[in-house]
């Protein structure tokens, strides 16, 4: 579930009793901001850091030579700043002769 950006998750530990008997007791509500979400693939991803284009090209393993992120549409450079109000995609470049 996302609340105003931030991603809540409900966790559940497991209890293990003095006769052995398991409950699922203490939900602990964790929560996380949402720095920006990114499209790869056909996939959204959702990252906890802002980052710049050539970092975010980085850390899904992938060359800035056939790669190109947009945001909102735009084109950007590998030292652009992408923010969390962006929709930032992720594209392969295809060339040919």
């Amino acid at each position: 579930m996302t609340v105003r950006g931030w991603r809540v998750l409900f966790h559940s530990p497991l209890l293990l009793t003095a006769d052995c008997s398991l409950f699922f007791d203490l939900t602990v509500l964790l929560c996380y901001l949402i720095a920006m979400k990114v499209e790869w693939d056909g996939t959204v991803y959702e990252l906890e850091k802002r980052l710049t284009a050539g970092q975010l090209l980085s850390r899904f393993s992938l060359s800035p030579e056939a790669h190109l992120v947009m945001a909102d549409e735009r084109l950007v450079t590998e030292d652009y700043r992408l923010s969390q109000e962006e929709n930032v995609r992720i594209i392969r470049v295809i060339s040919g002769g």
